[in-house]
């Protein structure tokens, strides 16, 4: 019924379904790294309060974290809208998900500080929701790796 709808709307009235699997990954990672890496930029001080709090992240390296994560997101916002490094961009997603899952994992069973530096709606989620969509989103670049190299097999 979804598909049907989906394939019958007038946003993707000329695409196949499997254009419109390979293309929802693509568009709610957007939405993701989006989201928060603009709210990174936009309340910098949220991020900087959070790094401060993490024992993981030592001083030295703050700045490189503070900095070096939202361009991550933003990068992987450019690689997925370029046809060629969209994979790539999957690839990447995965690997922040995986280290991110594994620092709010140890931060919140190994650590005074509960927490983490996403802000916004992400700050209002318990440890098991905030691990849960990020599962879900390490299982959407997975999916979306998966069919498209499929995809590209089936095409040779």
């Amino acid at each position: 019924f979804i598909m049907t709808v989906l394939k019958n709307s007038l946003l993707f009235k000329n695409l196949s379904i499997r254009t419109i699997i390979s293309e929802i990954p693509d568009y709610l990672l957007l939405i993701l790294y989006v989201y928060t890496a603009g709210h990174k930029i936009i309340a910098p001080q949220e991020f900087t309060d959070s790094l401060l709090k993490s024992p993981l992240i030592p001083l030295d390296k703050l700045d490189w974290v503070f900095y070096g994560v939202p361009i991550v997101e933003l990068l992987i916002v450019v690689l997925l809208l370029i046809k060629k490094t969209n994979i790539f961009a999957h690839y990447l997603s995965i690997f922040l998900l995986v280290v991110f899952c594994l620092y709010i994992y140890i931060l919140n069973n190994h650590s005074i500080y509960n927490g983490c530096g996403c802000g916004g709606i992400f700050s209002q989620f318990s440890l098991g929701t905030h691990l849960l969509i990020n599962s879900v989103f390490v299982i959407i670049s997975s999916l979306k790796v998966i069919f498209d190299v499929q995809t590209i097999k089936n095409d040779m």
